[in-house]
């Protein structure tokens, strides 16, 4: 199409009369997508339609514990959200848990952070506590400061850990104290790392993500679930991961490099 035809169609031109002067102003003639109507744009203000998700939100592995049986903890007395809400309204409250290799007891509230292990327990497109089955032991604190501070219940269930053994195992001796999973903030988006027959990245301002799932964290949580959870998406990973073998088709996906967002493309303005 020639300058002369759609010249009285450009929106934002300031008195280029031809193509070379639009050059030589370092500017391009874009359409819009739906329309007829023209825009001056510099190569610089052109943006692409999809970008990593790893370009606009840190991801990271969920939480490696080394010893599952040991750290993931269901209370026996109350749920999940109720222990949740104990540790901020008295921390040093006991509370009665079981862990997967058969112990029961008693953990100070502060020490239990609510953790999703697997998305199937979430059925809503933000993680709620009604929807935490786990809770996750963290525990920042040497055994001597434990004792001082009169945390006794934690000390005796390091203590029982390591009478099994789990202060050997080899993710756990790597750490200075190996009940110590460090600092994690909760992040603001949760993705699966494998794509099976459901669908679906929360947001999340609940709970701490095990090593099974990635943690997104983003200023724009919830706009990023929404995103990331639409039928578009779904249907734009199909080229992006590894299928595994097995009965049940699964998709493996490296999900910082995986293409996550339209953006908008910015035009000057009259």
């Amino acid at each position: 199409m020639k300058f002369s035809e759609i010249k009285s169609k450009i929106v934002n031109n300031p008195g280029f009369k031809n193509l070379a002067e639009i050059r030589q102003a370092g500017y391009r003639i874009v359409k819009e997508r739906d329309g007829e109507r023209y825009f001056l744009v510099r190569q610089d203000e052109l943006k692409p339609l999809l970008v990593r998700l790893g370009d606009i939100a840190e991801v990271r592995f969920g939480i490696k514990t080394g010893a599952n049986e040991f750290f993931y903890l269901q209370p026996l007395e109350m749920s999940v959200a109720e222990v949740a809400k104990l540790s901020e309204e008295n921390p040093s409250a006991p509370v009665l848990v079981k862990n997967g290799a058969g112990w029961e007891g008693k953990i100070e509230a502060e020490f239990l952070k609510p953790v999703v292990t697997s998305l199937r327990e979430v059925k809503t497109i933000e993680v709620g506590s009604q929807h935490i089955a786990f809770l996750l032991f963290v525990c920042p604190s040497s055994k001597q400061a434990l004792a001082q501070n009169g945390k006794n219940h934690a000390l005796r269930y390091i203590e029982w850990g390591e009478k099994q053994g789990y202060n050997n195992r080899r993710t756990c001796a790597s750490r200075p104290r190996w009940w110590d999973l460090g600092n994690h903030a909760i992040p603001s988006v949760i993705y699966s790392r494998r794509l099976g027959d459901r669908h679906l990245c929360p947001a999340n301002k609940s709970a701490l993500v095990s090593d099974t799932l990635y943690e997104v964290h983003t200023s724009e949580g919830e706009i990023v679930a929404l995103l990331l959870s639409s039928t578009l998406y779904r249907l734009m990973l199909e080229t992006e991961g590894r299928e595994l073998t097995g009965s049940i088709t699964v998709v493996e996906l490296y999900i910082p490099d995986v293409p996550v967002s339209y953006t908008h493309l910015t035009l000057p303005t009259n």
